[in-house]
């Protein structure tokens, strides 16, 4: 999530090599799009990685716990 946060605050000042804003509301309003958009973007990347990586880690234990109970055991790798 930090690195969308400081992609937010990175990308006006990089943009402002480029970009000449009619006034300095237009500016102002520049910078809080795009801090807004690195939130946003570092949010969404927390919550995919909840969701997939997180998940499959936790399923490990028990799937490494059955395979140890049973030699013949195989393991199956659900996505869910």
């Amino acid at each position: 999530m930090a690195f969308g946060i400081a992609m937010g605050f990175v990308f006006p000042l990089y943009a402002a090599l480029f970009v000449e804003f009619k006034s300095e509301f237009h500016g102002t309003f520049f910078v809080a799009g795009r801090i807004l958009a690195g939130i946003m973007v570092g949010g969404v990347s927390f919550v995919i990685t909840r969701l997939t990586i997180i998940s499959v880690i936790r399923l490990l234990p028990r799937e490494l716990g059955a395979a140890r109970g049973s030699r013949s055991a195989k393991f199956s790798w659900r996505c869910a």
